[in-house]
């Protein structure tokens, strides 16, 4: 069975049209596998607007032969991520932040999840 995370976060939080950088920090336990990362703003439980991307990530993302970065879950794992300009929609509520395993028998390391307006700085950052 795959199953999704999500975090909602306020409309009120998001200004209309800006650049957002959006993604996870990420690795398998084993093996190979995509995940899939969605924004979605919602109103009235409808989807009113949307943007997705997919990507690949292994048990090493890295370069460095060094067994101590293969064996460190955080050294070991990659930042997936996108930019896209979010407009704030008439009637829209919340923002969703979707994490989708699309490979099945595959187990993923989520360290970190990233919303933030992109460029930033310090005061604007949101960490869902």
């Amino acid at each position: 069975d795959v199953q999704q995370i999500y975090q909602e976060l306020p409309i009120s939080m998001f200004r209309n049209n800006q650049n957002y950088l959006y993604g996870v920090d990420a690795k398998t336990a084993g093996g190979v596998g995509q995940l899939k990362i969605v924004i979605q703003e919602i109103g009235n439980d409808q989807v009113l607007w949307s943007d997705s991307f997919t990507e690949t990530v292994s048990e090493y993302n890295g370069t460095n032969p060094d067994p101590n970065f293969k064996n460190s879950i955080y050294l070991s794992s990659v930042f997936i991520k996108k930019t896209t300009r979010i407009p704030v929609i008439s009637g829209a509520e919340k923002v969703r932040f979707i994490i989708t395993p699309i490979s099945s028998n595959v187990t993923f390391d989520i360290l970190d999840a990233w919303l933030n307006p992109f460029p930033a700085v310090t005061s604007q950052v949101i960490n869902p």
